[in-house]
């Protein structure tokens, strides 16, 4: 079957977006109806809903002469994503040749999965943890040594039932998410099977979160991507277990060239001011958002293809399938070497509503605690 740029750069955008929710953790705020793009920059539009309180009616006024009590109502807040990182995929056309006829899966298509399952995942995890977390009230951070607060197994049940009182008498009574690093979770599952919290099956459930990217192309419904993500509930909590190299209050971002920066990635900034491992980040559902966008620079098949479809990619058809928050800037023929290539650019980035700031909380590590675990390491 002769190579196709059109159903190639489809099967981007899907595997783009599963990847997305697959492997990123923090993907459970990334709702693409809260969302407007614009397609030719990394700024989007979030709503923002604030209808504020009610007031006294007065007849005299009636209706004209005010709002009765003040509210922000319906905004469409402009955000643009901080973080715009690159990436370049390729593979040698004699490779990926060979990969062919061994009726293999193609490299290329191997190697952006391992990027979009392995690597990139935990950068945008990281990055929206510690911005999360510099949004929340200070009011609002406990520490894991304090009473009330700790996070081993002889008192993470306690913590959590303090948590949700927190939230209640913040003035939000609905589903919460509850970002908690893989040794405290691992405290948890301690806690309730020292107390046969299992025996129920109702201490800890499992239930699906459905997201749907829509196409740009109406009413084609076939062509809509849908993934389902498992999460575990406990009460009003939605329960996100975070590997412990994503949960710091501060993280920097390396730039894959500089000296001893040449990996890429990120790395925990403990030289921060206030820098602190992260145990648990609590957000309402509506409180936070995050949103990443996908622009392929370059899609660039080798010169051996020249006379096959691949050279008559339609990328407005194609565009117009891509889900949204993927676009191709460019397809064509590899003037560069006789490789198979994706230049990606990935521009994200997430933030709280400032309405809901005083619904987020967070507790911090401190080693003072028995069975809160050490202090994890940095990022790929």
């Amino acid at each position: 079957m002769p190579f196709s740029v059109y159903d190639g750069i489809v099967a981007y955008s899907r595997a783009a977006n599963m990847g997305l929710y697959l492997g990123s953790r923090t993907s459970i705020f990334n709702d693409p109806s809260r969302f407007k793009y614009d397609l030719k920059s990394n700024r989007i539009l979030v709503r923002q809903i604030d209808a504020g309180a009610a007031g006294t009616y007065d007849p005299a006024r009636g209706w004209m002469n005010g709002g009765y009590g003040n509210g922000r109502g319906v905004e469409w807040i402009s955000y643009e994503c901080p973080y715009d990182r690159a990436k370049t995929l390729t593979v040698d056309a004699v490779t990926e040749a060979q990969s062919y006829a061994n009726g293999m899966e193609s490299s290329i298509n191997l190697l952006f999965n391992d990027f979009f399952q392995n690597h990139l995942p935990a950068e945008i995890d990281a990055t929206n943890i510690a911005q999360w977390f510099s949004k929340v009230p200070s009011a609002n951070i406990h520490t894991s040594n304090e009473t009330d607060w700790k996070t081993d197994a002889d008192h993470i049940l306690d913590t959590l039932n303090n948590l949700e009182m927190e939230v209640f008498n913040s003035g939000y009574n609905g589903e919460t998410v509850i970002f908690m690093r893989a040794k405290i979770y691992k405290n948890l599952i301690t806690a309730l099977q020292n107390h046969n919290g299992f025996a129920s099956g109702a201490m800890l459930l499992n239930k699906p979160v459905t997201v749907t990217y829509d196409t740009e192309i109406d009413g084609d419904a076939e062509r809509a991507l849908t993934v389902t993500i498992d999460t575990e509930r406990y009460g009003k909590f939605i329960i996100v277990e975070m590997p412990d190299d994503r949960m710091f209050s501060h993280v920097t971002l390396l730039d894959g060239v500089s000296a001893g920066q040449q990996q890429g990635g990120y790395v925990a900034d403990n030289d921060a001011a206030g820098y602190s491992v992260l145990d648990m980040v609590i957000l309402p559902l509506p409180s936070a958002f995050t949103s990443t966008r996908y622009l392929i620079s370059n899609y660039l098949i080798p010169n051996m293809l020249l006379n096959t479809p691949a050279a008559l990619a339609d990328l407005s058809k194609a565009n117009a399938r891509m889900f949204g928050n993927v676009e191709v800037g460019h397809a064509g023929i590899n003037q560069k070497g006789d490789n198979f290539e994706y230049d990606i650019r990935i521009m994200y980035g997430g933030d709280i509503f400032e309405n809901r700031r005083r619904n987020c909380f967070a507790v911090k590590h401190t080693d003072e605690q028995s069975g809160g675990g050490d202090n994890p390491g940095g990022g790929d």
